[in-house]
């Protein structure tokens, strides 16, 4: 656990946090801890709860220079394979003419000469 004892300021986006043993930097403008590679390998379990049930985004350090960024991940973009599913399962089926109008659209569009790459 961190203690109270901080040092923030001078225009640097830079706390620094002491608990006795160690000093770890927080960033106040990207919001991210900083946290060496040695510190992150004795607390893995912590930080990676920390990173999914709090949000929490980690700047991992060796040897004072930043080599990793851990954070939580993305929430999925769309919808999951189960939800598209369902999704598909709900729509109407299509009508006794359906077949027909796609017959009509396939003989509309002519053949393609597909003997040749194009340029």
């Amino acid at each position: 656990m961190l203690s109270t004892e901080r040092s923030c300021g001078g225009g640097a986006g830079v706390c620094r946090a002491f608990d006795g043993r160690r000093t770890i930097e927080l960033s106040y403008y990207t919001m991210q801890t900083r946290i060496s590679a040695t510190e992150l390998a004795r607390r893995l379990s912590d930080v990676l709860s920390r990173a999914v049930y709090r949000g929490e985004s980690f700047v991992i350090e060796r040897n004072g220079e930043p080599v990793a960024a851990l954070g939580p991940a993305a929430a999925p973009v769309g919808p999951t394979l189960r939800e598209l599913i369902e999704r598909l399962r709900a729509l109407p089926r299509p009508d006794a003419g359906f077949a027909d109008d796609l017959e009509a659209a396939h003989a509309m569009q002519g053949v393609l000469d597909s003997s040749k790459w194009p340029d």
